[in-house]
């Protein structure tokens, strides 16, 4: 078992061994065992499960279901936001000339064409069509 595979399977059945599905038993708890990584992971999947049964236990006390919520909520808010933002092309000075540079060089792409064209007989090697050269100019060489 992997600890990718035993994170998984923690998350989705818990830290205690008798919900997880017999085939996944033993190898967790060899892997539970001999990793320090998998013990702090089983630790913590422990920890949450405590609050959880604590919950359970002191059932709903008025407003604290609103204030877990409402500190979710304001964790959320405070973490940056990670995606990309596609304003800095027109909000930054760089951006908008690297827009403009990407822009004017597929222009150039799709106006020019290609640049360099095959060569126009089969006597003339391809260092001389790029020099401009003709069959004749490297007669002796061929």
């Amino acid at each position: 078992m992997t600890q990718d595979e035993f994170a998984r399977l923690l998350e989705t059945y818990g830290a205690d061994l008798t919900r997880w599905p017999e085939e996944f038993r033993d190898a967790a708890a060899r892997l539970r065992g001999a990793s320090p990584e998998a013990r702090a992971k089983w630790a913590r999947a422990e920890a949450l499960e405590t609050v959880f049964r604590r919950d359970r236990e002191l059932g709903d006390v008025p407003g604290r279901n609103a204030a877990i919520v409402n500190a979710a909520l304001r964790r959320i808010r405070a973490t940056p936001e990670r995606s990309f933002d596609w304003r800095w092309f027109v909000t930054r000075r760089w951006g908008t000339a690297a827009a403009a540079a990407v822009l004017a060089g597929w222009l150039a792409g799709v106006i020019l064409g290609p640049v360099i064209e095959p060569p126009p007989e089969r006597g003339v090697s391809a260092v001389a069509a790029l020099l401009g050269a003709g069959p004749t100019d490297f007669e002796g060489f061929l």
